[in-house]
């Protein structure tokens, strides 16, 4: 700890402690880290997560060094940062099992569209100019109103609906197909 020096008023002032050498923690580190590796190990019942949380611990002691250098037992407190890591990598490997044992109870999601059925369309729409082919997937494929295909693609609905129609328009070129006309939108969906 910092010493306390008295000046010529009499007053007394602290003096800055000289800064540790690097051979200080060194030393600490070879005496410390076998011992805090064993604590850990134990308490996590796991020796990878145990030489990670140690490492951890002594490389925050190691950029606090001139601070913790100065404490009476500095292995205390660099046991306290890895129990303290040590509780948090508990906590979150439970609160992930808990999320993963609800995602594992969700039913099943619906499977995605099988794009590859008609080759021949998927191609044509992939060969259009691509705000086209964009708005022709938000509008067939995600089912989207072309007000929220316009949100999406920051445009205009009545962008949106030029797009589509000229879509179409190619597409039933290339396809000699009829692809159905923009959904008028409902006053829900507004």
């Amino acid at each position: 700890m910092a010493q306390v020096d008295g000046n010529a008023s009499g007053a007394t002032e602290p003096v800055a402690a000289s800064s540790p050498s690097p051979l200080d923690f060194d030393a600490f580190y070879r005496a410390e880290s076998g011992r805090v590796l064993a604590m850990i190990a134990a308490f996590t019942g796991n020796r990878a997560v145990a030489e990670e949380l140690t490492q951890e611990a002594f490389a925050t002691a190691h950029r606090k060094w001139p601070k913790v250098s100065g404490y009476d037992q500095p292995g205390i407190w660099v046991r306290r940062v890895a129990i303290n890591r040590a509780i948090s990598s508990f906590r979150t490997r439970q609160a992930e099992s808990r999320a993963l044992e609800r995602m594992r109870n969700l039913p099943a999601r619906s499977e995605a569209p099988d794009l590859a059925v008609d080759g021949e369309l998927w191609q044509a729409i992939r060969s259009l100019p691509s705000k086209q082919a964009q708005a022709i997937v938000l509008t067939y494929v995600e089912d989207l109103p072309p007000a929220r295909v316009a949100e999406i693609l920051g445009c205009r609905e009545g962008t949106v609906k030029s797009h589509l129609n000229r879509a179409r328009h190619t597409l039933s070129q290339r396809l000699g197909q009829h692809l159905p006309a923009v959904k008028p939108e409902s006053e829900s969906e507004r």
